[in-house]
């Protein structure tokens, strides 16, 4: 029996075909369309579609602005607008918008160009269908901040709450 070698690869090079790349893209920015800015006198709300879930959670295509990972010094340091990450069965890839692959987790025996296939699929199929509730499901995010005059109504609160609770002062 003949046996090969296996050669590694470095896959810190290794690019996806630039159709995946636009078709990633495109679906980022039909999420980024999405964005929902709710401004009230108190409050306001931000609603970002961070990310999409495709045919009931087998494949999740998120935008990296929403994904972190921990440094050495165990803070968390965001990939950045400029990334995407696909989810499915037991791959997962981070990759950049120019097709840059960041980190990857990948069967042994499941080539690239089966995974970018698969990818382009998917990105296709989440493209098409993307107000179709029943084949994609929209992953949000919602952001509240006070506006000035909320900062200003909880100081009166806390002002009001520190005047009767004579325990809270030191």
């Amino acid at each position: 029996m003949k046996t090969e070698r296996i050669n590694s690869i470095n896959f810190q090079a290794k690019f996806f075909p630039k159709s995946i790349c636009k078709n990633a893209s495109d679906l980022k920015t039909l999420m980024g369309q999405e964005t929902i800015i709710l401004r009230g006198k108190d409050i306001n709300q931000t609603i970002y579609t961070r990310g999409v879930s495709i045919e009931n959670g087998k494949v999740t295509f998120k935008d990296g602005r929403f994904l972190a990972k921990r440094n050495k010094e165990n803070k968390l340091v965001p990939y950045g607008a400029d990334t995407s990450m696909i989810e499915y069965e037991k791959v997962r890839v981070i990759f950049k918008d120019n097709g840059e692959i960041i980190e990857h987790n990948k069967p042994f025996f499941k080539t690239w160009e089966t995974i970018a296939q698969e990818m382009d699929m998917f990105i296709k199929q989440a493209l098409a269908n993307y107000d179709n509730p029943n084949v994609v499901l929209k992953l949000t995010n919602k952001k509240e901040t006070l506006t000035d005059n909320g900062k200003k109504q909880v100081q009166k609160l806390m002002s009001i709450f520190d005047s009767i609770n004579p325990f809270g002062k030191k």
